[in-house]
Parts: C-alpha cells; structure tokens; sequence
C-alpha cells in the first residue's frame, strides 16, 4: 500500500492541474475499484486504476513514474486491465484525459479512444454570483 500511495502522490504532483482540489489518496480508492500494479526490483513503478458500472469498464487511472516510461509498463498494465474486463464482460471502456496533456490524448487515440463527452468546470463562487447576480 505504502508503494501505491506513493505512485498517487507522484501523479497528484505530476498531472494535477484543474481547478478542482487533488483527490484525496484514500483506502476506498483501492477497496471500491479493481487497481493493478507493476513493479521493479520491489518498488512500484506503474499504476492503473479501474471500475465496472453494468456493462462498462471505466479507467480512472494510468500513470507509470517517469523513469519507467518507454519500457512497455502502461502496456503491461493495460494488457491486464483488458483481460479483467473480458473476464466481466464488458463492452464499453472510458476513460478521462486532460487536454492539456497531449501525450497521453495521442496515446488513448492510439489505443482507439475517441471523443464522445466533454466536462466542464467553475468554483462554486462563480457559480453563485452567475447565478444570482443579486
């Protein structure tokens, strides 16, 4: 547990750039979804994060520490995530990527990924003040 929090805080520290407050790295991210790892020489080096939802498979998260990178470990990780999903019969898989990083957008077009909802969003200040100008 310890090696896969410490991934989390590398890719909060990494990655995080929206508006909204970082996840907070809790037990329930590994006890309410399915979470693979890889690891070298007994440190974890590579992270995916999944989750069913009837005959969906969501991926919230890939991340693989930047020494890592290039050795095939997001595809080793994927190559399981697939085979999970196979075994529960899934028949959609989404995912959610930040625009601004466009390495990871080229890598999940790659992969067959394509556009089909976007998110939005604002501080609730902004909210209430568009809301009722007063």
């Amino acid at each position: 547990m310890p090696g896969l929090r410490a991934l989390l805080r590398h890719y909060v520290d990494e990655f995080w750039r929206p508006p909204a407050q970082p996840p907070t790295i809790s037990n329930s991210w590994f006890h309410e979804q399915k979470v693979f790892f890889a690891e070298e020489n007994g440190q974890a080096t590579g992270i995916a994060i999944v989750s069913l939802r009837e005959s969906n498979g969501r991926v919230s998260l890939v991340y693989v520490l930047p020494e890592a990178r290039q050795q095939g470990v997001a595809r080793a990780l994927l190559e399981d995530v697939v085979a999970f999903f196979g075994k529960e019969h899934v028949q959609h898989v989404t995912l959610g990527v930040d625009p601004s990083n466009t390495a990871a957008l080229a890598y999940w077009q790659r992969l067959g990924f394509v556009e089909y909802q976007r998110e939005l969003i604002v501080d609730l200040p902004t909210l209430e003040d568009r809301v009722d100008p007063h």
